[in-house]
């Protein structure tokens, strides 16, 4: 009936409008089997980086820097929680950027022990070289295409 409130309200609060109260809901929710889920999008995230692994709400271990070849590879053949994984678009990697934190751009919250670097995104561009993999960097907010680059990988499931 009413409008869902802007996303900058306090997650979690509850507000009174012409006497009807309701609670803003968090953008994020951790499934607690390493997704996480994105209401705005509806896009499922995985929780943590590749090569960590999630234990009790956090994500411990060393995130693997691959090329960009091998991170399509590792999201298409991942089989978490019983979805179809992909390398997300440059697009959705910003989707879940918050420009109000720093270093990472990134709720911690919800994505821990995220590396404040360049994750690979599936778009690519293709040059005299040959096929340059983009990447988009939670340190700085930029977009990067790289022939040869390693960088970390986080993948994402559309919605069932």
């Amino acid at each position: 009936m009413f409008p869902r409130p802007h996303r900058l309200l306090l997650p979690g609060a509850l507000f009174i409008i012409a006497g009807l109260a309701y609670a803003v809901e968090p953008r994020f929710s951790d499934s607690g089997q390493g997704v996480v889920l994105d209401r705005d999008t509806g896009l499922a995230w995985q929780k943590c980086s590749a090569g960590q692994v999630p234990a009790d709400g956090l994500c411990q271990g060393d995130s693997r820097l691959v090329g960009w070849y091998e991170a399509r590879e590792l999201c298409e053949g991942m089989t978490l929680d019983q979805r179809v994984w992909r390398l997300p678009d440059a697009r959705e990697l910003f989707s879940i950027m918050d420009r109000s934190r720093t270093r990472p751009f990134l709720d911690l919250t919800f994505f821990s022990a995220t590396y404040p670097f360049r994750y690979w995104a599936a778009d690519y561009q293709i040059e005299e070289g040959g096929v340059m993999g983009e990447a988009v960097s939670y340190l700085d907010g930029h977009r990067f295409a790289e022939p040869r680059g390693r960088n970390f990988v986080r993948c994402v499931s559309s919605p069932q």
